[in-house]
Formats: C-alpha cells, sequence, structure tokens
C-alpha cells in the first residue's frame, strides 16, 4: 500500500528533489508540474513529489497521520509520523 505524505524540500537538483520525512532524508522524483523550491512542502506518494501543498496543509496531514498510524490524539506527540517510538 502507497501512502501519501507530506516532506519539506531540503534541496532540488534537475529532476530530483532531496526531502526529509519523518526525520529521514532521502531523494525523491520531482513530477509535477509546479516549480519546487528548497523550504516548500510536497505530497509525496511512492518516491514520486505529487504536488506541492502549503504549510497549513502539511501540517494537517501530518497530524491525521500520526493520529491514524498511532491510534491517538497526535496533538501532543512530538515526533514525526515516521519516526519510530523510543522506550
Amino acid at each position: 500500500m502507497c501512502l501519501a505524505a507530506p516532506a519539506r524540500v531540503i534541496e532540488t537538483t534537475g529532476g530530483e528533489a532531496l526531502v526529509e520525512l519523518g526525520g529521514r532524508r532521502f531523494r525523491s522524483l520531482a513530477t509535477c508540474d509546479e516549480p519546487i523550491r528548497a523550504g516548500d512542502w510536497v505530497v509525496i506518494n511512492g518516491g514520486v513529489i505529487v504536488r506541492r501543498v502549503d504549510p497549513e496543509r502539511a501540517a494537517a496531514m501530518d497530524r491525521a497521520l500520526r493520529t491514524a498510524t498511532t491510534g491517538a490524539d497526535a496533538g501532543d506527540d512530538r515526533r514525526g509520523w515516521g519516526e519510530e517510538r523510543r522506550g
């Protein structure tokens, strides 16, 4: 199952972008029609940037994903949704 998730763009190079998602950085294909720049928030699905989103939308998506994956209200959970629980 693929899950679309918000990520922050760290840098762009050609048709790729270095993004940060859940505390991890990786390269993603930048295939959307919009220009992508460092600092932008984007939606990633299957390792591909689908679209750019505003920071408020990205934060709302992150809260929803954390709530769905932890089964609890994520309002006080400071971990990114993709980060592992410790201890």
